[in-house]
């Protein structure tokens, strides 16, 4: 069951306390409404792969707000043939102010092999709390307020955040130190830019990508130094592929298809 919730953990982590202050803010916006990122889950233990499950992000404009706001949205789900060994239906949702990223709810509904899970994180910066709730079938409701920053991040707008940094202004070991709030807990990470490097991407070929390496300060969920993101080196700055190491083995994000990209 530890490996299942690993790797259930693993996809809405796609791979993903305060920003430091030194924290570089995000430049021109590499995504739009209508966008569509499909992926590949896979997992690789004693050099043997496994397709898990299929991974979709989409950026959604929420109509009707006195500034822009995008609900940026995960679905995974296991592959029907992995269905007996770990059946896993999960959506994750983020609604974002679209100018900073910065997450203003966050909504997550869960159901792995039956044990189903609704969580809601609320982002209340003028008091510098998050306020928490979370519904298991199987576990008495959870309510609790965490203190967070200006800008703290949560999983899914991390990613989204990383998209719209300027790689080109970087020199290769820039680091970058975040901190998100992750599974009722603030998780310090270290983002550091490593350079370029040539991946294969499925339909697409090869495509030069930024390299990200994704430093946790303790071993949760994944090792703390053994996590890599690939960016593409474009205006768009899709993910193209995501690495992430358990004791048991690794994990493989690999992107599939895109439609509707801004640039």
């Amino acid at each position: 069951m530890e490996m299942k919730k690993n790797l259930f953990l693993l996809l809405i982590l796609f791979s993903s306390v305060q920003l430091m202050s030194q924290t570089t803010n995000p430049s021109k916006a590499s995504f739009q409404p209508g966008e569509k990122l499909s992926y590949k889950v896979s997992y690789f233990m004693s050099s043997v792969r496994t397709d898990l499950a299929a991974l979709e992000m989409n950026t959604i404009n929420v109509p009707g707000k006195e500034k822009p706001i995008y609900r940026l949205e995960f679905n995974a789900s296991t592959f029907s043939d992995m269905d007996n060994y770990a059946k896993i239906r999960h959506t994750y949702q983020t609604w974002v102010d679209a100018a900073t990223v910065k997450p203003l709810i966050m909504k997550q509904d869960s159901d792995i092999k039956g044990h189903t899970q609704k969580s809601k994180y609320s982002f209340k910066y003028k008091t510098k709390t998050a306020e928490i709730e979370v519904e298991s079938s199987d576990a008495p409701t959870i309510k609790k307020n965490i203190v967070i920053a200006d800008n703290t991040l949560d999983i899914v707008s991390l990613l989204y955040y990383l998209r719209n940094l300027d790689y080109e202004a970087y020199k290769p070991g820039k680091t970058i130190p975040l901190s998100v709030l992750f599974l009722e807990r603030v998780l310090n990470i270290k983002v550091k830019y490593l350079g370029k490097e040539t991946i294969d991407v499925e339909k697409q070929g090869k495509k030069v990508c930024y390299k990200l390496a994704l430093e946790l300060d303790n071993d949760f969920v994944v090792k703390k130094n053994a996590n890599y993101l690939w960016l593409t080196a474009d205006n768009n700055r899709v993910p193209a592929r995501i690495s992430a190491n358990f004791k048991e083995g690794e994990v493989l994000v690999k992107l599939t298809g895109t439609s509707g990209l801004k640039n």
